[in-house]
């Protein structure tokens, strides 16, 4: 594998990392969203923690 490929791959997993944890806080906020509709919600919406979350990512390591 030479440096062309390390570069790219490099760069195509930190934009992949970085949509995956976009649509994490997308969701918690439409859930929150969501709740305010129902009348009982929190004042904050519950961001997950990236390392406490069970995603793809921290299941498998």
């Amino acid at each position: 594998m030479n440096r062309n490929t390390s570069l790219i791959l490099g760069s195509v997993f930190i934009l992949t990392s970085g949509i995956i944890f976009t649509i994490e806080r997308l969701t918690a906020y439409v859930y929150w969203f969501a709740q305010t509709n129902t009348g009982s919600y929190p004042t904050e919406p519950e961001i997950p923690s990236f390392y406490n979350s069970d995603n793809l990512f921290t299941l498998s390591f």
